[in-house]
């Protein structure tokens, strides 16, 4: 397998194009909030909620990879699931509610 950079700033990287796709798409299609508050607020929560889930990503990845010798790419295949869920909850109960 080519190793062209490190998981961590691979992951990093995805992770901030990801937030700021999903934040307009979860706004203006899935959750069509009812509340209008100003985007300064909703994207500080927005990002408070993918800041958690990207810590907790990045600290399970690291435990699966580093101490568990598990190859990063099948870890993180299965820590998405959780993080969907963790990401779901924070922003359909809090964020977009």
């Amino acid at each position: 397998m080519l190793k062209v950079v490190n998981y961590s700033i691979a992951f990093s990287i995805s992770w901030l194009c990801g937030v700021i796709f999903t934040y307009f798409i979860n706004l203006y299609w899935a959750f069509k909030p009812e509340e209008i508050i100003s985007f300064k607020r909703r994207f500080s929560k927005y990002l408070m909620v993918y800041i958690l889930s990207f810590v907790i990503n990045l600290v399970l990845l690291y435990c699966g990879v580093e101490l568990l010798d598990f190859n990063p790419f099948y870890c993180q295949f299965f820590l998405i699931p959780i993080i969907v869920c963790l990401n779901f909850i924070g922003i359909r109960y809090w964020v977009m509610k």
